[in-house]
């Protein structure tokens, strides 16, 4: 199951057990992941991070959300040394992009720098019309 709950963990639970939309017997919380944010812009703004890792295609990358230099993380103003991981053009080992962690499968992830830092970074570039954010391709075709 993938969907937004606007509420705790919790009250998601409840709600579905109560709706008989929640069979215990099928979804064990042990393989589930869930995240909490204090707002529903903070979850948008984590899948389009999220979204940033996973998209395989080259053309994506350059044409919805390259960055002016490749790295994501020195763009957005954040550390990437202790903010990003590297990911590679699908295909590619020769075009490295530095990338937010906010893939909860790689090691380096970790919430409270994702609500923290890399969320507050996003959002301040989404709402300025200059920065690299609001113009989609990079800087180096």
């Amino acid at each position: 199951f993938t969907g937004i709950f606007l509420g705790s963990k919790d009250e998601a639970i409840s709600t579905f057990e109560k709706a008989g939309l929640r069979d215990p017997d099928i979804f064990k919380e042990s393989d589930s992941v869930e995240f909490e944010f204090s707002s529903h812009a903070d979850v948008q703004l984590f899948k389009i991070c999220y979204q940033l890792g996973q998209s395989p295609s080259p053309s994506f990358w350059q044409s919805e959300w390259t960055s002016a230099s490749y790295n994501v993380c020195e763009d957005l103003g954040i550390d990437p040394d202790e903010y990003c991981h590297t990911k590679f053009f699908y295909g590619s080992i020769t075009t490295p992009v530095l990338l937010p962690n906010c893939d909860y499968n790689q090691v380096s992830f970790n919430l409270e720098d994702v609500k923290n830092v890399i969320l507050p970074a996003i959002k301040a570039a989404a709402i300025k019309p200059q920065p690299w954010f609001n113009r989609p391709g990079s800087q180096k075709w």
